[in-house]
């Protein structure tokens, strides 16, 4: 599955400070932003495991 607009859109965003939001609108993104991040780091894992292998 190709993952590079979530991989965009998390880089895009990651950096993000509370600032002015809300705790709990705050912990949402936080909350969704962690899932994302565990869903690209399934994806590296994976290519990880293929590379190997293959070779």
């Amino acid at each position: 599955m190709d993952k590079s607009k979530l991989l965009e859109l998390y880089n895009a965003y990651k950096n993000k400070t509370q600032g002015r939001y809300t705790d709990y609108t705050w912990n949402i993104f936080v909350s969704a932003l962690n899932n994302a991040e565990t869903e690209i780091d399934k994806e590296d894992v994976k290519s990880r495991k293929n590379r190997r292998c293959i070779q």
